[in-house]
């Protein structure tokens, strides 16, 4: 979809969906093949076919999904003739429907399994939006995704309407995570792990700013988000770490805080930078600073890495990332402030 370049650190994730680019089965509708968001000729254009009747198609089943674990359901699609469509999920399974309104780029989910306020739909680029909602599975078994041009409950219809789908995705979880394409089994994305070692000669250890724009994100990931300069270990670091919508610093032991913690973090995205120094360590979040703290920094050429972890090789991160900048000394407030506003 364009826009700014970011990295993207997320959990292992498996698609549940066996085919995620057909459809099974069809009642009243005719499929045809589109451009899809990665401009291959995979999407699909479902058509109605009769003025009566119930107008779907189904994707290829999941694998079985487990009572009482939440799952997020997301897929791409593109506004055919209708403004208003409505995605179901299999009922005995997963309760649960997401409507998509074109003309405000706007969703909203129900259903009985339904997560609230998990349902979500973002541009993805030449009128495709990838739209989507998390649900608790309510009994152990496979689920479906029921496709129709505009609702199951809509009769009237021809062959001239039409909706456009493609990149169908059902993984355990309580976010959607980057699409995992499938062609006749579950595939599984590995956790994404970076680490940038060997780079003692660009990090001053006596003082300096770690900056990062990172994206806030809840659920069951939010605790694991955590970006450090060190040395490989627990006992040489400096650590921000973000959890349940809030940012702290954590440095020289065993998670040691300096003091800094519980800062609020707005939704989206935030610009978050640590500065230390002996006797000088601050935290800025979005241009504001935040009480300065006494901190005896560390010898020259003790920190070498920079991780996405708490230092350690534990507790990954997972989000996104717009920008990510280590400094050599210890900027001035003026200059904090601009580069977190």
């Amino acid at each position: 979809g364009g826009g700014c370049p970011h990295i993207l650190a997320e959990p292992q994730r498996t698609n549940l969906i066996t085919y995620s680019e057909e459809l099974s089965a069809t009642t009243n509708v005719t499929l045809s093949n589109t451009i899809s968001p990665d401009g291959t000729l995979s999407g699909l254009k479902i058509n109605e076919t009769t003025s009566n009747s119930q107008h779907y198609s189904t994707s290829y089943e999941a694998s079985v999904v487990s009572g009482g674990t939440i799952y997020t359901v997301s897929f791409y699609i593109k506004k055919g003739t209708y403004d208003l469509v409505k995605v179901y999920t299999q009922s005995s399974r997963i309760s649960a429907s997401i409507n998509i309104t074109f003309s405000t780029e706007s969703t909203n989910a129900s259903g009985s399994d339904f997560v609230s306020g998990s349902n979500f739909m973002e541009d993805a680029g030449n009128g495709w939006y990838r739209v989507g909602f998390s649900a608790t599975a309510n009994t152990t078994g496979e689920v479906s995704l029921y496709l129709p041009p505009k609702d199951l409950s809509t009769y009237a219809g021809d062959i001239s309407q039409y909706t456009e789908y493609w990149g169908m995705q059902i993984e355990e979880g309580s976010y959607a995570t980057s699409y995992i394409p499938t062609s006749g089994s579950t595939v599984t994305r590995n956790q994404d792990i970076f680490t940038r070692d060997g780079i003692g000669s660009l990090i001053n250890s006596t003082e300096g700013v770690l900056f990062v724009e990172l994206e806030n994100i809840t659920g069951t990931d939010a605790t694991n988000k955590i970006i450090s300069i060190t040395d490989g270990s627990l006992t040489n670091r400096i650590s921000l770490f973000v959890s349940s919508n809030q940012i702290s610093v954590e440095s020289a032991g065993s998670g040691t805080n300096l003091g800094i913690y519980s800062k609020a973090l707005q939704s989206g995205f935030n610009k978050i930078a640590v500065k230390y120094k002996v006797n000088d360590c601050a935290l800025w979040v979005n241009g504001t600073e935040y009480t300065d703290t006494s901190f005896a920094a560390f010898t020259s050429s003790t920190l070498n890495a920079l991780v996405f972890d708490r230092g350690d090789g534990t507790q990954n991160l997972f989000g996104k990332v717009k920008q990510l900048q280590v400094y050599n000394t210890a900027l001035t407030d003026t200059q904090l402030a601009a580069l977190t506003s």
